[in-house]
């Protein structure tokens, strides 16, 4: 879980925060995102850490996309990437790095343990790093290092 979002201490307006998601979501590369970014900084002041992640996110989103992965979803105990397809080598490399990682070749889906602190009894891991943790593992599965 990541606190994005844009709060309504920041754009009071309904109309205007739509608008500002509107844009961040439409943006298409990094430009894009450091222009969207530094209007709302001219417009409304220094962006708080709920604006500044959903920053994060949407750079997030073009990795993704770069890498035509389309799904990164909370699944239970599990985070899913789809659609990722795997030669062997990076399956066996993605379940020794993520021992339960489940491998669905037919519906080209990846399904990780979720991040905890620790792998006995760690707690969720939360904020950014649960970004950093899906760099990672997108890593994991491509032989070209991917952020």
């Amino acid at each position: 879980p990541i606190d994005a979002h844009i709060p309504t201490e920041y754009i009071e307006h309904e109309r205007l925060r739509l608008e500002a998601y509107r844009i961040i979501a439409d943006a298409t590369d990094e430009a894009a995102l450091v222009a969207a970014a530094d209007a709302l900084e001219d417009r409304y002041g220094a962006v708080p850490e709920p604006v500044a992640n959903l920053f994060a996110v949407a750079r997030m989103r073009l990795e993704l996309r770069a890498l035509g992965v389309t799904d990164l979803v909370a699944q239970g105990k599990y985070v899913r990437f789809a659609p990722i397809e795997l030669p062997d080598s990076a399956a066996m490399r993605i379940t020794r790095l993520y021992p339960g990682t489940l491998i669905k070749p037919a519906v080209r889906n990846v399904l990780v343990p979720a991040p905890t602190t620790s792998r006995i009894g760690g707690s969720p891991v939360e904020g950014l790093q649960v970004l950093d943790w899906a760099r990672e593992v997108l890593k994991a599965t491509r032989q070209a290092p991917v952020g």
